[in-house]
């Protein structure tokens, strides 16, 4: 038996660790209690992470009541409202070239009807009839504006938002009659957004695409009926 080197006085061992309490021991901790300390770190990193990403990805208040207003309007899923709807859109991109003001309506008829018409006044004359799959790519560009993680300010019933150009474009499809998909731009810009809700219904929208290159382009959804409701009767 290895004696007992007479220069180290005996320690006693504390009762609750159940190591020697003398500071002169220097014994190491077993490997296996390292792994859980180092899961626990590993957890707390990722919890830490997770929790600014929420942060930042998680809609805000107003995104969450736009975005309700646009599904009351439109449907779930969407197009299963009826709706009939002014849209003017308007270009001005600067002297000598074609500006001005486009006004038209479109009534919706589920699943499967896009009537377009020309107003001019008071009159208003048959465009044209638009069928499926034109029908769900014209549905998919009116719901896609109002997505997004842009936060919206809100003043009473009247919500805005800046995004850029490139983000707008990279959510918003654009239809050629063959294909229906979102592109995003590579020309600079802003797009100034305004909803208007009333009564929990989306029942405006107007969208202006400003760029230095080529001026700015604007479009206005303008409900007038919803289902069986007229806008007209709906609160502030």
């Amino acid at each position: 038996m290895a004696q007992r080197d007479a220069s180290v006085a005996p320690t006693r061992s504390s009762p609750t660790l159940g190591v020697p309490a003398s500071r002169h021991y220097v014994g190491r901790m077993p490997r296996r209690n390292l792994v859980p300390l180092v899961l626990l770190a590993v957890l707390v990193v990722l919890t830490a992470v997770f929790a600014v990403f929420g942060a930042r990805s998680a809609p805000t208040s107003t995104t969450i009541q736009v975005q309700n207003a646009a599904e009351k309007t439109f449907g779930t899923p969407t197009g299963a409202n009826s709706w009939i709807m002014e849209l003017v859109t308007s270009v001005n991109v600067g002297v000598g070239t074609a500006n001005g003001t486009t006004a038209r309506v479109i009534k919706y008829i589920p699943p499967k009807r896009m009537l377009v018409y020309n107003v001019n006044g008071t009159s208003a004359t048959i465009a044209g009839v638009l069928h499926q799959p034109a029908v769900s790519c014209v549905l998919k560009i009116y719901s896609s504006m109002f997505e997004g993680e842009g936060s919206w300010k809100q003043q009473g019933g009247t919500f805005t938002r800046m995004e850029s150009l490139a983000d707008y474009s990279a959510r918003v499809p654009q239809g050629n009659g063959s294909t229906c998909v979102a592109v995003a731009s590579a020309t600079s810009g802003k797009v100034h957004e305004t909803a208007t809700v009333r009564s929990d219904y989306l029942v405006k929208m107007r969208v202006v695409v400003d760029t230095p290159a080529h001026g700015t382009e604007g479009e206005l959804l303008n409900f007038l009926k919803i289902g069986n409701v007229r806008v007209s009767t709906l609160k502030q």
